[in-house]
This record gives C-alpha cells, sequence and structure tokens, in this order.
C-alpha cells in the first residue's frame, strides 16, 4: 500500500516537473516570439523614418525648396502642375518594361506610360547619378523622373528628310513652325525666371504634336543662367552642322549661338536638305 501511495506521488512529482517544463518552455517560445516581432516593429518604424529623411533630403536637394517659394509666391500656376506618385508612374510603364522604351541616350531612358485615365504620357527617367547634376530635378525619388505630354508626330527631322508622302509638309506648315520655334526661344532667352541656353537646338530635337504644332525638346544640355549673365563658358557641346562656329572655336556660348542653331533649321525647312551632307565624288 505504501508503495502505491510512493508511486503515486512520484508520479505527481513527475507530472508536476514535465507540466513546469513544459511551461517555462512555452513562456520562453512565447517571449522570444513577442520579441522577434517588437525587433520587426522597431526595424520597420525606423526603416520608415530613414525613408522619409531619404525623402526630405532628396526633395531639398532637387529642388523642392525652390518649388515651394515659387508655389507660395504665385510664380507657378498651381492648376497646371501635376504631382505623381512613383508607383502610378511604375504602373504606368508596366514596371519600366523595355517594351515600353521609345529611346535612351547617355544620361536617360524615355518610357511610354499609360496612365489610368488612359492618357498617353513619356516618362523619362534619368540615369545620372552624380549629385551636382540634379539639382535641376524637382522630385523625392532616388532616380529622377519627368512626366511629358505624349508627342506622336515625331521629330521635325523626320518629316523634312524622311518619305512622307502622306501627309507632306506645306509651305504654310514650315512657316508657323519656324514661328513656334521662334517663339519657343523667345521664352527661353527673355521671358524665364532665368534665361536658358538650349545649346542643341536641332530639327530632330524639335517634336510635332497630334497638330504638328513644334516643340522644343531635349534640355539635356540646357543652363540657366544669372540675368546680367552674357555668355557660358564650357566644354563645347552640340551637333556639329548646327554649332555656331564662334562658340566652337571661343567656347563661349551665347544666346546667339541657339539663334544660329535655329537659322540651319530654317535652312533644312527651306531646302529640305541636311545641314552636313556626304560628298559623293565621280
Amino acid at each position: 500500500m505504501e508503495n502505491k501511495i510512493l508511486n503515486i506521488k512520484f508520479s505527481n512529482k513527475l507530472k508536476e516537473k514535465h507540466a513546469r517544463i513544459l511551461l517555462e518552455g512555452l513562456g520562453a517560445g512565447v517571449g522570444l516570439l513577442l520579441l522577434l516581432i517588437g525587433t520587426w516593429l522597431v526595424y520597420k518604424v525606423v526603416k520608415k523614418r530613414k525613408k522619409i529623411q531619404r525623402k526630405q533630403i532628396y526633395f531639398k536637394r532637387n529642388g523642392g525648396l525652390l518649388l515651394e517659394q515659387q508655389l507660395s509666391s504665385g510664380e507657378v500656376n498651381v492648376e497646371k502642375i501635376k504631382l505623381f506618385k512613383s508607383k502610378e508612374l511604375e504602373k504606368s510603364t508596366d514596371s519600366y518594361n523595355n517594351d515600353r522604351t521609345l529611346g535612351q541616350g547617355a544620361q536617360r531612358i524615355v518610357y511610354k506610360g499609360v496612365l489610368a485615365d488612359g492618357k498617353i504620357i513619356n516618362v523619362k527617367k534619368s540615369k545620372i547619378v552624380d549629385e551636382g547634376k540634379l539639382t535641376e530635378f524637382i522630385n523625392e525619388t532616388e532616380v529622377p523622373i519627368l512626366v511629358y505630354e505624349f508627342i506622336p508626330n515625331g521629330t521635325l527631322s523626320g518629316y523634312i528628310h524622311g518619305q512622307n508622302e502622306e501627309f507632306p509638309l506645306t509651305w504654310k506648315m514650315r512657316l508657323r513652325i519656324a514661328t513656334e520655334i521662334a517663339g519657343a526661344l523667345c521664352y527661353l532667352h527673355c521671358a524665364a525666371l532665368f534665361p536658358i541656353y538650349h545649346r542643341d537646338i536641332k530639327s530632330s530635337n524639335l517634336l510635332l504634336d497630334e497638330k504638328y504644332r513644334a516643340k522644343v525638346a531635349d534640355f539635356g544640355t540646357s543652363r540657366s543662367i544669372a540675368i546680367d549673365q552674357t555668355h557660358l563658358t564650357t566644354l563645347v557641346h552640340g551637333t556639329f552642322g548646327y554649332l555656331d562656329p564662334e562658340y566652337f572655336q571661343s567656347s563661349q556660348f551665347t544666346d546667339k549661338s541657339d539663334v544660329y542653331s535655329f537659322g540651319v533649321v530654317l535652312v533644312e525647312l527651306l531646302t529640305g536638305r541636311k545641314p552636313i551632307s556626304a560628298i559623293t565624288r565621280p
């Protein structure tokens, strides 16, 4: 009888010991799980704060303060400004699918985007990583992205030198296009907040919209200057055949250098010939 009582007591103590070990293990597991969850939450909070701080840095670095000043001063027409979220642009380009690529150069890739309302846009994504070259972009993303209206009718060069028998450029259209280009250059040089030198005016940088109105494009080499500044002294940039000879010799670019390039475009419009043609010897 005593042996049975001892066995029962021993069995109860063993059960209690197992239960205590089980509870201790369960408590340690729950504690470890809570520790992991807490660590993950802290990581997410810190990551979110760093992302916000990084956006603020990019915003300040890329001209955001200037934009805020212009908006508050009323110098910019707020109704004409459209702000896009990065996810919206990513969706419009199918995650920047290569099949959506319209063109690319040394400093940018241009994608065709389709917004939720069906509107077609050009999305220019910069390849530039040098902070010194990002001062003219206003964005909160690490890679500068600009959104442009989609221009369906290609370049002026394509219509002058290509085979467009279905819709040839009439003299009336050529005159209107020349006037529109001149107006755009006048705005850049005289009416902009700071004068802007395009530095690469040529027929392939002049686009035609759905109504065949001229649009000046590709400001990759353009520079803004102080109002009292008369020229830029830089390395020679531009396209041979359109380059101002004085700029080529002196490396001093003025507004007249853009005008010279525009004059070459006018000759193209009048003659239909390229600025530089291959010489064929008999």
